[in-house]
């Protein structure tokens, strides 16, 4: 297998199969899982509120992915635009908080699934899985700020088979995955369509007092909302899963701008209005849950064959969403491989599925570890907190790319200049900050044992530092000779930036590989030190 067989994606996604990525993606576990949790534990009626907020940050990002991806339309999403913008250890911890995202993001996802199936086998078959192989053996307690076990449960079986089954389901190829997401993300708004219009006739308008709840232990009332926003921002994961998939689409400067614009807006209409119908047809305090539509339907009569039907039709769209992000992941993980902060292994791809299977097994296999083992509340939280670390991260790209490359080609461009990324940086400080010290430390930790895996494996095997040592290398050597360090070393690498910044060349940011000819002057050590610009080497670069 040649090194085009084993690094280049087959080009077969259209503008309808982003949009049902980034709607499959997006709409699932915050809609049916997540709103009743963040509505019984932090806010009460109010969390349309909160989901307004986290909207409206999820908006300003959309913007700003539109545009970096129509710039730099390559597989890699965040980690590549934030390369291109800070340098490589900031991509690094971006990727690093991103993992958190999409792998422990799909393992949440898988833990609302679990508990759907296991209403749907009640009230089919009146069949009661035990929950000690349906359940996380520990759950996370605020009162005391602990873990604490949870009786009789061992392991969340039917979370870990979901992640499993999925996971082979992406080794087969992305244009398979692309149909199969497709069919289920149908399926996933003709039910949200049936649930919002079944459940009109059971809505009490005294569940809906208090709105916002009285504040209490550092719940409920304004602090509770903005909480809630941090939290149910979970809920809107999936647009920038679109921009990890660029170099499958057809057309991925014109496409992926549309469809971050398009899955986003339907997205935020069909949680608000299922929020309203959520809160209104039972009390918050009840619906901490993770299937809460099951259980405000449930005191109602005749509403069985409903809650079978919405049941099957939320298995779809949490089936989607894990399908999603698991795929994304590998996507993702080829391009930090390709600079070499990733080993070898996660690069390579199958000759007949054009997918990194290597990739895809291990990211699965620690997904379903986690989504038998953790409770959903820990998981959602921690998913949340990395999103809105990495849009923040986003946002700033936006800003120093606007500085660096002005003259870039961009497919769209944010309007209001700067605004709205500096906006967006606001909103999502103010998140980060009211998450809680809790979240902030269990993030800190994340990120500091990111730090140590770049310090140990990624800044020795990198190829912008195997390139740099090199060339300070005979740098060193030349100058004791008296000659100059020229571009005409084939061994070193020339780091050029005329194609992205004329927008005539291919956008990618790495592994473009190129000789150059002998007098045309000296490379300079600033130039081969440079994270920002674009890779060009001659020699061979272990990969």
């Amino acid at each position: 297998m040649d090194e085009r067989d084993r690094t280049e994606l087959r080009r077969d996604l259209g503008l309808v199969d982003l949009m049902s990525f980034g709607v499959g993606a997006t709409i699932g576990s915050g809609i049916f899982v997540l709103v009743g949790v963040v509505a019984a534990v932090h806010t009460g009626p109010a969390v349309l509120i909160s989901l307004m907020i986290s909207g409206l940050c999820a908006m300003l990002s959309a913007l700003s992915y539109a545009e970096l991806s129509s710039m730099v339309p390559v597989s890699g999403a965040s980690y590549v635009y934030v390369y291109i913008s800070l340098g490589e250890l900031a991509a690094w911890l971006t990727v690093w908080t991103l993992i958190l995202e999409f792998l422990i993001g799909a393992s949440t996802v898988s833990v609302g699934w679990s508990s759907y199936i296991v209403s749907i086998f009640y009230d089919a078959f009146k069949v009661k899985i035990p929950v000690s192989i349906s359940s996380s053996p520990v759950k996370w307690d605020n009162s005391i700020q602990k873990f604490v076990k949870v009786q009789g449960a061992m392991f969340n079986l039917p979370a870990t088979l979901i992640v499993t089954i999925l996971t082979g389901i992406i080794l087969l190829g992305s244009k398979q995955s692309a149909r199969i997401n497709t069919i289920i993300t149908f399926v996933k708004l003709i039910v949200i369509v049936v649930f919002v219009f079944a459940s009109i006739q059971y809505i009490n308008r005294e569940n809906y007092a208090p709105f916002v709840p009285e504040q209490k232990n550092g719940e409920f009332g304004v602090i509770g909302i903005f909480k809630g926003a941090q939290e149910m921002f979970f809920a809107y994961l999936g647009f920038d899963i679109i921009s990890t998939s660029a170099q499958e689409a057809r057309n991925p400067q014109r496409d992926m701008p549309i469809a971050i614009g398009v899955s986003l807006t339907v997205c935020v209409i069909c949680y608000c209005v299922v929020s309203v119908i959520l809160t209104g047809i039972a009390k918050y305090t009840e619906l901490n849950t993770a299937s809460p539509i099951s259980a405000a339907l449930a005191p109602h009569k005749n509403t069985r064959w409903l809650r079978i039907f919405v049941d099957i039709g939320i298995l779809s769209g949490l089936t989607s969403v894990v399908l999603i992000m698991l795929m994304a992941q590998g996507r993702m993980f080829i391009s930090v491989a390709n600079d070499g902060l990733l080993p070898p292994l996660f690069r390579r791809i199958n000759k007949w599925s054009r997918t990194p299977v290597y990739s895809q097994l291990i990211i699965g296999g620690v997904s379903a570890i986690c989504a038998g083992l953790l409770p959903v509340d820990i998981l959602g939280d921690l998913t949340s907190l990395a999103a809105i670390l990495v849009f923040l991260i986003v946002h700033i790209s936006v800003i120093v790319l606007r500085y660096k490359h002005p003259r870039a080609a961009r497919g769209f461009t944010i309007p209001f200049g700067l605004a709205i990324p500096i906006f967006g940086i606001a909103i999502s400080m103010v998140l980060i900050v009211l998450s809680g010290k809790q979240s902030i430390a269990r993030i800190s930790i994340w990120l500091g044992i990111g730090i140590l895996v770049y310090l140990i494996y990624g800044r020795w095997h990198s190829k912008l530092n195997l390139i740099a040592s090199d060339a300070e290398h005979k740098l060193q050597e030349n100058s004791q000779s008296g000659a100059g360090l020229q571009k005409t070393d084939t061994s070193l690498a020339y780091l050029k930036t005329d194609e992205l910044s004329s927008g005539t060349g291919s956008g990618r940011t790495s592994n473009i590989f190129e000789t150059f000819s002998r007098g045309n002057g000296p490379l300079t050590k600033s130039q081969v030190r440079h994270p920002t610009q674009e890779i060009k080497v001659s020699s061979p670069i272990p990969i």
